[in-house]
């Protein structure tokens, strides 16, 4: 018997990667930054994305956008990360926040619009 080799079937050498799983949902979202949206990713155990837009004016005291100039992109990463086993979590679905201020000096008034998007792991629970 010593001269049989073990084989390993369901075995693979598969190791998760935080850092490569974010730059996979970066390159997801680059159209986004091309577009003028600013997108960040944080990842913790959970996933967490914000998308972006700010515009300097005088008038404007509105969203800069609505999820419909995201949703494709948003539809992208959820099937992605489904994957991986990622679920969204969802409190305003599709809420977008939008802050204004004014300048002091220039009285440019300055306004950020942001969505907000969370996945929790299914598979991969932290210990």
């Amino acid at each position: 018997m010593k001269y049989l080799k073990e084989y390993k079937i369901f075995e693979s050498d598969f190791k998760f990667d935080g850092e490569s799983l974010m730059e996979d949902i970066k390159d997801l979202l680059i159209d986004l930054e091309d577009q003028g949206f600013e997108v960040y990713i944080e990842y913790y155990g959970k996933i967490q994305i914000k998308i972006c837009k700010e515009v300097k004016s005088r008038s404007t005291n509105e969203d800069l956008f609505n999820y419909r100039d995201i949703e494709y992109y948003i539809d992208r990463v959820v099937s992605f990360l489904k994957d991986y086993g990622y679920e969204r979590y969802v409190t305003d679905e599709k809420k977008i926040q939008t802050k204004s201020l004014t300048h002091p000096v220039t009285f440019l008034n300055i306004t950020r619009s942001c969505f907000f998007i969370k996945f929790i792991n299914k598979i991969f629970k932290r210990i």
